[in-house]
């Protein structure tokens, strides 16, 4: 009886699981049609609606701004799939184009897009073959790759060299006349740019220039709140410039955002509008890693006609100069398996455990194959259980081991594990890499979820071709095997993506002095402390009060006024560092501990200096008349007693002041 309800239980939470994660994988996935069935769309919270499907004859569409009282705020993925549409405007309220959203649309020969849109995704004009030109909104800051200007064929039922399996294989040009109008300084020159397509300025924009002189600083932050306060007009560009939150509008917001970017509080990379015009640092280039996984990291399905297996390993290898070993193996489970003999049955922890060698980082993959062998997941142990004892013929103890491995021998290199697809037809899946993150928080090792970064699987039956291995069965893609050419567009930048934010984290910026005062007239500069290895960054300097001290491009502080200051440093990828600065009058009278020294040949001492309140001097200096009987350093007062006689020592501020000390050496 026991045993009956313990199965019964387990089916019931196996059922539950399930339908948990079609409700994680469906948040969206209640479409509802409207009433004169040309639209089909999702709710997405209370008031807002994705529109998924067109259904309609016009071929000249203007998008509706309302849906059923629902504001319609993005297009989804593959909405206008190989429609017949020829020419569409999109409304006002529309902020967002989904991956492949108007995919094959092979008339389509005009689109207008609107002010407020921020987001392009992946592929989403790929095969509209008419469509020559396009503008881009300023207020568009995320384009995907081959979002315009590319056609692609498929040719299907060709079996690659190694597992004589089948896949397709595509092939890609990107048109090079498509032209991309936008405004310079936004992110749509930088993407022509980057994807060598003509870009047509129509106006230049310089984010957060009220005033248009050319300079960001308080006076624009003056101007904007004149501005919403209804006393002072600005033009159109005053507005695009002053619209750093991408909402067409000059609100509050954009003044919060401009005024923590004047005072170096984030840098441009966090206005939204800008935060892809700035390049970020690359950590990657030179690096030494260890890669291990199933088929996916192998590259299963891309061993074309003899030629090399390819994955996301060999992306981030050869995109950044790396040296590098791949240990994966396809068929590989995360768990030991019993019964196994041949070197290829070995498990991802068994050959981790193999590794030799010092690598800056460890990228894993698996879980696929312990989910189709049917491994027993296994229960993740307690936060507290380092002990490196665990169940290594289930998934999770497995994976514990590996992180006790890697915590014990690899501490200092950056980990990083990939999860692969999610798959809705096998929503078994979800309890598999639910414990698998679980097993990453514990142990602290960061994962990158592709699912979550990407909207590649599940489209249709055409785009899963082109990208995933061809299963014969289903006639489609498999949805699991990404081809070589999804390892170089998706997959691999955002692995490479997410191991550049994760060398980021390891960077700490500081100063060595966080409080100074200066006299005033007097000048400072003290280069940032950085704590790993950081070249080819940009930064900016600041300082929240210039009428007391001012700074320059190269950090160099001048005290102009009395008062308190806060010197700020900020580079483009939003490390930022201060140190305050308080400016009183130029010293004019300087006080010495003492004025009559006695010391032994070999004995040291510092001098110390005290002003009149209310005075300072920061850079005093110091000098000995007889350097061979007491010698002194120039800039911290310290007295090194030479050889016998006297030497007077001599303290001068930068005005002039002087007092004197006489040493004598026995």
């Amino acid at each position: 009886m026991k045993k009956f309800i313990a199965y019964i239980l387990s089916v019931l939470i196996f059922f539950i699981s399930c339908l948990s994660a079609a409700a994680m994988n469906s948040e969206k996935t209640s479409e509802i049609f409207t009433d004169d069935g040309v639209w089909k769309y999702t709710v997405i919270g209370e008031s807002n609606a994705e529109i998924t499907d067109y259904l309609g004859t016009e071929k000249n569409i203007s998008m509706p701004e309302k849906i059923d009282d629902y504001t319609v705020t993005s297009i989804g993925s593959a909405a206008f799939y190989n429609s017949d549409i020829e020419k569409i405007t999109l409304s006002s309220s529309i902020d967002s184009i989904g991956w492949w959203a108007f995919y094959g649309c092979k008339n389509l020969s005009s689109v207008k897009l609107n002010d407020g849109l921020n987001t392009i995704e992946y592929g989403a004009f790929m095969n509209c073959r008419k469509l020559k030109e396009i503008v881009v909104p300023y207020t568009v800051f995320s384009i995907g790759e081959d979002a315009f200007g590319v056609s692609c064929s498929t040719s299907k039922n060709i079996n690659d060299h190694y597992s004589k399996k089948t896949v397709s294989k595509q092939s890609y040009s990107y048109n090079k006349s498509f032209i991309i109008k936008g405004y310079k300084g936004t992110f749509s020159e930088k993407y022509a740019q980057n994807h060598n397509l003509t870009f047509e300025s129509i106006s230049a924009i310089l984010f957060c220039d009220a005033d248009l002189n050319g300079t960001v600083d308080d006076d624009d932050i003056i101007l904007m709140k004149k501005y919403i306060g209804e006393k002072q007009k600005l033009n159109e560009s005053q507005i695009r410039n002053c619209d750093v939150d991408g909402d067409t509008l000059v609100t509050p917001s954009d003044i919060s955002l401009i005024e923590k970017y004047v005072m170096n509080e984030i840098p441009q990379s966090e206005l939204p509008v800008a935060k892809n015009i700035e390049s970020r640092t690359d950590f990657l280039y030179g690096k030494t890693m260890y890669c291990d996984g199933d088929s996916v990291a192998k590259g299963t399905g891309t061993n074309i006609l003899g030629s090399d297996f390819y994955s996301y390993c060999n992306y981030i290898t050869d995109t950044y100069n790396m040296t590098s070993v791949n240990k994966s193996v396809a068929g590989t489970t995360i768990a030991k398996q019993k019964n196994k003999t041949s070197p290829d049955d070995r498990s991802i922890l068994e050959r981790v455990r193999e590794m030799k060698g010092n690598y800056d980082i460890v990228l894993l993959e698996g879980g696929f194959n312990d989910l189709f062998q049917k491994v027993k997941i296994g229960e993740v142990t307690d936060i507290n259980d380092k002990s490196g004892n665990y169940n290594e013929y289930t998934t999770a103890g497995a994976l514990e081991s590996i992180c006790y491995f890697l915590n014990e021998n690899y501490a200092d290199s950056l980990k990083l594990f990939v999860l692969c697809h999610t798959r809705n037809e096998n929503p078994y899946q979800y309890k598999y890499w639910n414990t698998i993150t679980e097993v990453l928080k514990k142990w602290n090792i960061a994962y990158v979820d592709i699912s979550s970064e990407t909207d590649f699987c599940d489209i249709n039956d055409e785009i899963t071709t082109q990208y995933f291995m061809y299963n014969k069965e289903k006639k489609k893609g498999d949805g699991i095997h990404p081809l070589a050419y999804a390892a170089k567009k998706i997959y691999g930048p955002v692995i490479a993506d997410k191991l550049n934010e994760l060398f980021l984290k390891k960077v700490n910026v500081s100063f060595d002095d966080e409080s100074i005062e200066l006299g005033l007239g007097e000048s400072f500069y003290q280069s940032p402390v950085i704590s790993e290895q950081y070249e080819g960054y940009s930064s900016r300097w600041s300082s929240d009060n210039p009428s007391v001290a001012t700074i320059n491009s190269n950090g160099e502080v001048v005290a102009r006024g009395m008062g308190k200051t806060t010197i700020r440093y900020c580079t483009n990828d939003g490390k930022t560092a201060s140190y305050s600065v308080s400016v009183k009058f130029m010293a004019m009278d300087l006080v010495l501990d003492s004025t009559k020294l006695n010391l032994k040949c070999g004995q040291t001492h510092t001098i110390s200096t005290s002003f009149l309140n209310g005075t300072t001097a920061y850079h005093i200096s110091f000098s000995s008349s007889d350097s061979s009987v007491a010698d002194v350093s120039p800039d911290k007062g310290i007295i090194t007693a030479v050889g016998v006689g006297k030497s007077v020592i001599t303290c001068r501020t930068p005005s002039g002041v002087v007092a004197q000390c006489t040493v004598s050496v026995q």
